[in-house]
């Protein structure tokens, strides 16, 4: 990142919110604009004091000032200080439209000051607010990613052979060192998904 002691004076896109945004986790709109505002005093120091291009995804946690409430949490495990929810302790269950069975609890939300705001590019505007909501950001559930990616390494995960999978005089083709041939590894997304939703759950 390239530091600047002066403002860079090319403005930046303001953040909106859409009709795709997912709006119904508990914030008011007095917090929902505070919210607003200090993402996009974010993204506009981010342009003002460096070059290189902002992120893809903006992703921010913040706690709310005093005088503008709490909002309402689901989430339950570590994360929010609680010992790690066992089996014993969770029900499996299907929430909405969504691909899998959600990790739940019989507990109530709690209130909490920390929010977090999820934006990116949609529909032909660089900034729209995909979420927000009360809490830290989790990863994705297990079931909304691949357990296993192309190998990074493996030439013939991207579509060739190598000079290492040629037979040569005297020697055999070698496998990829770090897939072993089969040109996938594990999803590092995926691992830390299990990881984390082994230990945490979601309000009922």
């Amino acid at each position: 990142m390239t530091d600047h002691t002066t403002p860079n004076p090319t403005p930046t896109p303001t953040l909106r919110v859409a009709s795709a945004s997912h709006l119904d986790h508990g914030l008011s709109d007095e917090q929902l604009a505070w919210l607003l505002a200090r993402a996009e005093e974010h993204l506009l120091l981010y342009q003002a004091y460096t070059d290189d291009p902002p992120p893809p995804v903006l992703t921010l946690t913040l706690t709310l000032p005093e005088s503008l409430g709490t909002v309402p949490c689901g989430l339950h495990g570590p994360a929010m200080g609680d010992a790690p929810l066992l089996e014993g302790d969770v029900t499996y269950a299907k929430r909405g439209q969504r691909g899998g069975q959600s990790r739940l609890c019989a507990r109530p939300p709690q209130q909490v000051r920390k929010v977090s705001l999820i934006a990116g590019e949609h529909d032909g505007h660089r900034w729209v607010l995909y979420t927000a909501f009360g809490g830290p950001i989790a990863p994705r559930e297990p079931f909304d990613l691949d357990e296993t990616v192309p190998c990074p390494a493996c030439p013939r995960s991207r579509g060739w052979v190598g000079t290492m999978d040629m037979p040569m005089p005297g020697r055999q083709p070698q496998p990829c060192p770090a897939c072993k041939g089969s040109t996938t590894i594990p999803n590092p997304e995926h691992v830390e998904s299990k990881e984390f939703w082994v230990a945490h759950a979601l309000s009922a």
